[in-house]
């Protein structure tokens, strides 16, 4: 039985060819239109004008100005906190190192040798309680771990490694989405601010998996909790939180789904 000879379409590439057609002439018409004589200045100037318009006015020496005068220089500084109850500024560096400045710059405390920098790992937050007497940091450890972790804070602004102390430890998968905030709220609870673990190859740990949506983990969340508590434990969960008496999300957690909260207010 011989086969019928085998005929070709050219349909398709010409309705190709046609949708492209089409596609390019309206780009065209677009940006003649957009640039024709008058338009485009036209457009700016209404533009510029709206926003000087809603601008407020200053007249003559109640100008306000600012000077930025520089008082200290840190590499790869990430983040700046001020003691409650002093002028002096601590200064937190990937590598590990905090330093304060109060006239002169000084290192007050160095990890260096506990944590790990790939990537987005190493010292990412400070903060300070309330009554400055004690300050926090948050940090990648050598075994890929978020620690944060109290200390004392001397009058003279020394931290004093000897009172070293684990408030919240969280397991990281992967050295990107680390996050790092640490932020001390006015009612004494510290909000924490944890990365999704971050992504290597698609998994349930990735950034493209679910650990974010995910009540039963910390990563991806800002968790809220108080410090300090009476007895033994590391940390106390305030009754307050959203989330308490809900099993299907952690106690902890003040607000979850976010992908790698490295910076709040």
């Amino acid at each position: 039985m011989s086969r019928l000879p085998r005929c070709t379409s050219y349909a398709r590439p010409v309705r190709k060819v046609l949708l492209l057609a089409v596609v390019v002439g309206l780009v065209v018409i677009a940006a003649a239109w957009w640039l024709s004589p008058g338009r485009s200045e036209e457009a700016y100037l209404a533009c510029t004008t709206n926003r000087l318009a809603d601008a407020p006015t200053v007249s003559g020496g109640d100008a306000p100005s600012m000077t930025l005068v520089p008082v200290a220089e840190v590499p790869q500084a990430v983040a700046v906190a001020q003691r409650p109850g002093s002028d002096s500024l601590f200064v937190a560096a990937k590598d590990g190192s905090v330093v304060v400045h109060d006239g002169s710059t000084r290192t007050v405390l160095d990890l260096s040798s506990e944590i790990s920098t790939t990537w987005e790992q190493g010292l990412l937050g400070l903060a300070f309680s309330n009554d400055g007497q004690f300050v926090y940091v948050y940090y990648t450890d050598v075994d890929d771990d978020v620690q944060v972790a109290e200390y004392q804070v001397g009058s003279d602004d020394s931290i004093d490694v000897a009172t070293k102390r684990i408030v919240i430890s969280v397991p990281q998968p992967y050295p990107t989405h680390n996050g790092g905030h640490l932020e001390m709220a006015a009612d004494g609870t510290l909000l924490i601010g944890f990365g999704d673990g971050g992504f290597e190859d698609p998994s349930p740990n990735s950034a493209v998996g679910e650990t974010a949506q995910d009540g039963t983990s910390l990563l991806g969340s800002i968790v809220r909790i108080d410090p300090r508590p009476s007895g033994g434990d590391s940390y106390a969960i305030p009754a307050d939180n959203p989330h308490v008496g809900d099993d299907s999300v952690r106690d902890e957690i003040l607000v979850t789904g976010l992908r790698n909260p490295w910076r709040f207010s």
